[in-house]
């Protein structure tokens, strides 16, 4: 289920050639559940909002540029 929401928002970005959108939703689902995961096992007392800041950090670190996501939140 999460792949195919994840597979969902990347659709609307076009490949740009150096990374295949499959990569990338690969990617993307990892870093969640390996965030939230971290997350869970040692910083249970974050908020929400801290644990998708740390999310979406990495995943624009990673991949930013491919999907177009420099600069939004």
């Amino acid at each position: 289920m999460l792949s195919e929401l994840v597979k969902e928002e990347l659709s609307v970005f076009q490949d740009d050639g150096a990374v295949s959108r499959e990569l990338a939703l690969h990617f993307v689902v990892s870093t969640f559940l390996t965030v939230l995961t971290w997350c869970l096992e040692r910083k249970p007392k974050l908020t929400p909002s801290q644990v998708d800041a740390m999310f979406r950090r990495l995943v624009i670190s990673g991949i930013g540029r491919s999907i177009g996501a420099v600069g939004r939140r």
